[in-house]
């Protein structure tokens, strides 16, 4: 699951920017094409042959794309008029799809309701949020996966540091746990680092990521990306203490050195850091590094005086506003049923979280006690900033991130830097 990706921005906006103009191919009425990305191709498939079973005027044409390529492969089919009636999307990337016009709105009738407010209501608070208009319109047809990034740390690392384990209700402040976190940090007598206190970001090829573990620390901050007039708030001086927060982490505190770091997947369970941020997708790879690891969930720490927030992010069904109306409601009916009839199926064979209000109810949470830190943490979840230049953004600040704990930088003057390119791509026309 570990499948995020950095496209080339400069080909998804010029094939998106194609797509505008192109008609969709047309298919009979009660066939509909879908789309998604890797997972086992055959269980979904045999959930498409059930919908069909129970839904004989719908057929669905399934076609399973492999993450590295799904986006890349996405855009190039919708701009050539044979995409998918339906697909999957990341909230990170609505923004981008809905300026362009390419979504078309959530069809209520197909979840058995009358409004978009009750279908959100079906699914955990905030899930949908991601996939909203400014007007409140809902594009986001059910929620396919979501994970919210709470605090994995390794329960036996803690104990043998005479650490009592984390509460699983009420989380630290950062500066409480950074005093927890140099307890756990061990270094060679040259001072190479053996064992991060807390794994930051780090080697990851995916820009989304650092803006999802920077987010949460930017609002409990009290800052924001973006000012009044629509420009780059990030030498504001909540962005800048929020840049501090992460910094320290590496300069001050020294829980963790980046440069040591060798991979983020697995340093966690191979028992090269004590703990780090992560959602519950992550667990079934812990487990399957190391099976004997003692995993911990808690709430993530929030900064001191701050509000509590952490990130959540969702995939969602969402439906090609160049379709045809009919497949467009076919398509709504497919995704109701595959976002509210298999949950359990998806989570016993898959580990995908789709968070319906009545699944959640009925939760094995005493096979999974570790999921109740996760589903608690999502009320504080919130998704990215909504903005069609998230690719943009996401680079600049990784290489922001990267400057103060790879380089030293100081966070005034990265920040500085990371502002003035942010301006540039929100500047031009």
């Amino acid at each position: 699951m570990f499948r995020r990706r950095m496209w080339a921005l400069a080909v998804l906006s010029s094939l998106l920017a194609l797509i505008v103009s192109m008609p969709m191919g047309v298919s009979a009425a009660t066939t509909i094409k879908f789309w998604t990305h890797a997972h086992e191709p055959e269980l979904v498939y045999s959930f498409v042959k059930e919908f069909e079973k129970q839904n004989p005027s719908i057929k669905i044409q399934f076609e399973q794309v492999p993450s590295a390529e799904y986006f890349d492969k996405l855009v190039v089919a919708l701009a050539t008029g044979v995409g998918p009636d339906v697909f999957w999307l990341p909230d990170w990337f609505f923004e981008l799809f809905y300026s362009k016009g390419l979504l078309a709105p959530v069809d209520p009738a197909a979840f058995g309701v009358t409004s978009h407010a009750e279908v959100e209501g079906l699914f955990t608070p905030g899930g949908l949020s991601g996939f909203k208009s400014v007007d409140g319109v809902l594009y986001g047809g059910g929620i396919s996966e979501v994970n919210v990034w709470s605090l994995l740390y390794n329960k036996r690392m803690f104990r043998e540091a005479g650490i009592p384990l984390l509460s699983e209700g009420k989380p630290l402040t950062w500066s409480e746990f950074n005093e927890i976190a140099k307890r756990l940090t061990k270094r060679t007598p040259a001072g190479a680092l053996q064992i991060a206190g807390y794994r930051t970001l780090c080697n990851v090829g995916s820009t989304t990521y650092y803006l999802e573990w920077f987010e949460p620390l930017l609002r409990g901050c009290g800052g924001r990306w973006f000012n009044d007039k629509g420009m780059s708030a990030l030498t504001e001086p909540e962005a800048i203490r929020a840049m501090d927060l992460w910094r320290d982490m590496v300069a001050k505190h020294k829980v963790d050195d980046p440069h040591y770091a060798l991979s983020f997947i697995e340093d966690f369970p191979q028992g090269r850091a004590a703990s780090q941020l992560l959602g519950p997708f992550y667990v079934p790879i812990v487990n399957a590094i190391n099976p004997d690891f003692e995993l911990g969930v808690a709430p993530q720490p929030i900064v001191d005086g701050g509000r509590r927030v952490t990130h959540m992010y969702a995939w969602s069904y969402v439906t090609s506003a160049k379709a045809p109306k009919a497949r467009q409601a076919a398509a709504w009916t497919f995704a109701a049923w595959m976002t509210t009839a298999q949950n359990e199926q998806w989570w016993d064979k898959l580990g995908f979280l789709q968070p319906t209000r009545r699944w959640l109810e009925a939760f094995p949470y005493d096979k999974y006690p570790y999921m109740r830190v996760f589903i608690d943490d999502m009320q504080y979840g919130e998704p990215l900033v909504k903005t069609p230049h998230i690719s943009e953004l996401g680079q600049i600040m990784k290489d922001a991130i990267e400057r103060c704990t790879l380089d030293g930088m100081s966070s005034v003057e990265s920040l500085t830097i990371a502002s003035d390119q942010l301006n540039r791509v929100l500047g031009a026309k």
